[in-house]
């Protein structure tokens, strides 16, 4: 199987995505809340093949490929892509120093979110090899959930991790 962009291939399964949601809801008037995609979660073991226009190339592979003996299980890499749904007119909003949903529960706040995937042990090992690494979070309230970005020296996005923001 050829190589592809991760930026291509995470592009094109949020377009399936959307398109399978268009498709679910075709035709209803006022589609129930059940019928709407929340979020997903596509998990796949692949080779990496290099960097090509600071996006990485990955090729996908199969157990039987594994199972052959000709790739080196070791040597692969597991690449899980969550996309969430939210409205399109929710805006996202400055989180409070001491967040709270609308249940009263307490909520991280944005260092804390930071804090949780830099501290997390595959990206300090990214950390490692690429260098030192900048953090943005957004808050999406009407998710309960932070989406924290990674960023290279250049600024480029070397993850998007979404966390969950309820506490405990």
């Amino acid at each position: 199987m050829a190589g592809l962009s991760l930026n291509d291939l995470m592009q094109a399964t949020g377009a399936s995505l959307g398109d399978a949601q268009t498709k679910l809801t075709e035709g209803v008037a006022q589609p129930p809340t059940k019928m709407a995609l929340s979020d997903a979660t596509l998990e796949l073991k692949v080779a990496v093949d290099g960097v090509q226009g600071g996006a990485l190339r990955i090729t996908p592979v199969s157990p039987d490929d594994a199972r052959s003996g000709a790739i080196n299980v070791g040597a692969l890499s597991t690449v899980t892509m969550r996309f969430v749904a939210f409205s399109a007119d929710a805006e996202p909003v400055a989180a409070p120093d001491t967040p709270r949903s609308p249940t009263g529960d307490k909520l991280l706040t944005e260092k804390e979110a930071i804090k949780a995937v830099a501290d997390r042990t595959d990206i300090k090992a990214i950390a490692r090899a690429l260098g030192p690494f900048t953090f943005d979070a957004l808050f999406v309230a009407a998710k309960t959930v932070w989406f924290v970005s990674v960023k290279g020296r250049n600024g480029e996005v070397v993850r998007d991790v979404a966390v969950p923001a309820k506490k405990g």
